[in-house]
């Protein structure tokens, strides 16, 4: 018996109509957003950008984009960019998240050994998941709700893009779970210590948050963007 529920056919109008909601949102805040598919120029911008990144989950040397990911870059008003995303496909079929781990992981980081005992939710994971993450915000566009509106904007895309995802997921620091930040951006799993390292890879940390959403509540955040507006306090304020 089949343990995933039987999609319904929706409408992505909806999800539409929040993205460019969002976009509205940012651009009156003098940003603005460009898509991309091509991570050779992600590779370029993250040695020209001070304070970003470019992580192994995104690097072309170690995962072939072919119609299986994009990146987000927002720009200023003067053209400098000011923030990056990039998601990427993976299809599991019936091997779950763990799967994919215990063959990935020790591919793309040096020096780090994973172990199996995940949380459960890892192991459950099948189908198309996407992975969310590489994110970065100039520290001077930090205070202005832009980290909340940027990260929708990314999981609402990934569904337009992938139209069979199941679920998103990606990892936050624990000092931004504290802060209610999954809440404000509309993940529906928050999950402690959800990976287990036996040796920690460089730039990981063992204490990062899992977060995730699956794409039954994708549409959801976008109703509820489309309900309220993409700065209600539904999604952007701790209550």
């Amino acid at each position: 018996m089949n343990s995933k529920p039987i999609k319904e056919k929706r409408d992505t109008l909806a999800i539409a109509k929040a993205s460019g909601s969002i976009v509205q949102a940012m651009e009156k805040k003098g940003i603005f957003s460009n898509f991309h598919t091509n991570f050779e120029d992600l590779k370029v911008k993250s040695k020209q950008l001070q304070g970003y990144h470019q992580t192994e989950q995104s690097s072309i040397d170690y995962f072939d984009f072919m119609n299986n990911g994009f990146w987000i870059s927002l720009a200023d008003k003067d053209q400098n960019i000011v923030g990056i995303q990039a998601v990427r496909l993976d299809m599991l079929g019936r091997g779950s998240l763990a799967d994919m781990w215990r063959i990935q992981q020790p591919r793309i980081y040096d020096g780090g050994e994973i172990g199996k005992n995940h949380a459960p939710i890892v192991f459950e994971l099948t189908g198309n998941i996407a992975y969310q993450g590489d994110m970065w915000i100039h520290k001077n566009e930090r205070d202005n709700n832009l980290a909340t509106l940027f990260t929708q904007l990314c999981i609402l895309q990934a569904l337009l893009r992938f139209k069979d995802l199941d679920y998103l997921y990606g990892f936050m620091r624990v000092s931004l779970a504290k802060k209610g930040f999954p809440y404000k951006t509309g993940f529906t799993y928050c999950v402690p210590n959800a990976v287990d390292w036996i040796t920690e890879p460089n730039g990981i940390n063992r204490m990062d948050t899992l977060v995730g959403i699956s794409e039954i509540d994708i549409y959801h955040l976008a109703e509820a963007i489309n309900t309220y507006g993409p700065e209600s306090e539904v999604y952007t304020q701790e209550k």
